[in-house]
């Protein structure tokens, strides 16, 4: 299957915009062919050789792995991915307006609904919640 996807996506690159400068254009088949094949390594855990193609790919561009390692950065949003990835569960951020605006929607909500508190302080509990991520194990 993943051959198959390098295959055309190689006939696709031979049929994209051939006005560009050959030299350029060869530049970028081969790093979009690299990309592929590393992708392919990765996902076939052959990760000897999808180290080499990463390395031949920063000597095409240019970057040296010490460039590489300095210019990159975790960030908060790199870890919620990771931990989402490993865990299952996705992690979303909850910026303080939004978090301000969900702890006062029960107060809200009982203003234009009379009479029925234990129901909208279940929906604005559902709705926390549901904004937080988490999810009952029931359902």
């Amino acid at each position: 299957m993943k051959n198959e996807e390098i295959k055309l996506e190689a006939q696709l690159l031979a049929c994209q915009d051939v006005t560009k400068k050959p030299a350029v254009t060869r530049m970028e088949e081969d790093l979009k062919m690299l990309r592929a094949r590393i992708q392919q390594a990765v996902a076939e855990e052959r990760f000897d050789e999808a180290s080499r193609l990463r390395e031949e790919q920063r000597r095409l561009t240019g970057t040296s792995e010490a460039s590489a390692v300095r210019d990159s950065q975790v960030t908060e949003q790199d870890v919620a991915e990771v931990v989402a990835t490993w865990t299952g569960i996705q992690v979303e951020q909850v910026s303080a307006s939004e978090s301000a605006r969900l702890m006062k929607l029960e107060k809200k909500l009982a203003e234009s609904v009379i009479g029925q508190h234990e129901a909208v302080s279940s929906v604005s509990r559902s709705l926390r919640r549901a904004r937080a991520g988490l999810r009952s194990s029931d359902r």
